[in-house]
């Protein structure tokens, strides 16, 4: 049996391991258009941005499994993206190290960060794009995952 590669993660830039095909939510969508996004997609989260397209926060598979298993009189309020998300959200330079990428995930308890660059949003960046740069190279067959 072949032994896959390993790589170092340390010094390499966010940027080697973000998913660049970011699907934003408006921060006025529906919670059922939310719902169908993580059905659909099975993504850790979603930036959310508000009309002028600027990012103001982020949601979460976790936030919104809250709202359907807590009882509280005001998780049956919540009707838009913007009564669910975090604000702020993490959010990481492209030309940080995915050092400092997984120190800031596990400092914020999340898993999963938005890449930005002067307001841009030029990506999001997960654990799983993490641990998925251990065996490959951005240059190599195979990468991004699909």
């Amino acid at each position: 049996m072949r032994m896959a590669k390993m790589y170092v993660l340390s010094d390499r830039p966010v940027s080697e391991f973000m998913s660049c095909n970011v699907i934003c939510v408006y921060e006025n969508e529906p919670i059922e258009d939310l719902v169908w996004r993580f059905q659909r997609y099975r993504y850790a989260g979603f930036p959310v941005v508000n009309d002028k397209g600027e990012l103001v926060g982020i949601v979460r598979d976790s936030d919104i499994l809250k709202l359907f298993v807590m009882t509280r009189p005001d998780s049956l309020l919540a009707e838009k993206a913007k009564d669910v998300m975090r604000v702020p959200p993490q959010t990481i330079s492209p030309d940080a190290t995915a050092q400092e990428a997984v120190e800031k995930m596990f400092d914020a308890n999340v898993r999963l960060l938005v890449v930005e660059d002067k307001k841009q949003i030029l990506g999001v960046i997960s654990r799983e794009d993490l641990v998925c740069g251990i065996f490959t190279h951005k240059d190599e067959e195979g990468w991004p995952r699909a």
